[in-house]
């Protein structure tokens, strides 16, 4: 996704999440849905869920240097064995992440200092996933389903994450800047 999503001045994605468990080691690596690498082995753009089921939202950064940034959010909307709408949007060029749980904004943090602009990726020495954090056979997979999973170039708003959770086809919301 990097070379598609480079120079974006924000990003924003989206899934459809379903759980069977989570990890609940604390580690920010815990339960990854979906994730787009900055450099070597480091987020660039994130969606992910406690293993408390606390926090359901983004993390970020607009280049490696960056420290990984994450909206303080917390919501009892996710639960186990559920499908749950999560979403978030890193918005570098006003300094915001925003995270959505079941179409509603639970988490948003504004003057993150982020070190540029647009998004300005490395070289990732592993590819994106959907899914799973890393290539390792057992550690940090989901364990459950993920559909509808999107990424755009731009910083979707609160309406197109209700109409999103309201089962909207993301192929709808904002076509011209839909990555993927």
């Amino acid at each position: 996704l990097n070379p598609l999503l480079s120079g974006a001045p924000a990003i924003s994605s989206f899934v459809w999440a379903y759980a069977r468990s989570l990890s609940n080691t604390g580690a920010v690596t815990d339960n990854v849905a979906l994730i787009a690498y900055i450099n070597g082995t480091g987020a660039g753009h994130a969606l992910r869920v406690s293993g408390s089921l606390s926090f359901a939202g983004v993390l970020s950064r607009s280049q490696s240097a960056d420290a990984l940034s994450s909206p303080s959010a917390t919501t009892n909307s996710f639960q186990l064995n559920r499908w749950v709408a999560i979403g978030g949007v890193s918005n570098f060029a006003d300094k915001s992440v925003t995270a959505y749980t079941d179409g509603q904004r639970v988490g948003f943090t504004a003057g993150v200092s982020y070190g540029a602009n647009a998004y300005t990726p490395g070289t990732p020495s592993v590819p994106d996933r959907v899914g799973a954090l890393n290539t390792s056979a057992t550690a940090n997979q989901w364990d459950g389903f993920l559909a509808h999973a999107a990424i755009w170039r731009t910083a979707l708003t609160d309406a197109d994450y209700s109409e999103l959770a309201q089962g909207r086809d993301p192929m709808t919301i904002r076509p011209e800047s839909l990555e993927c």
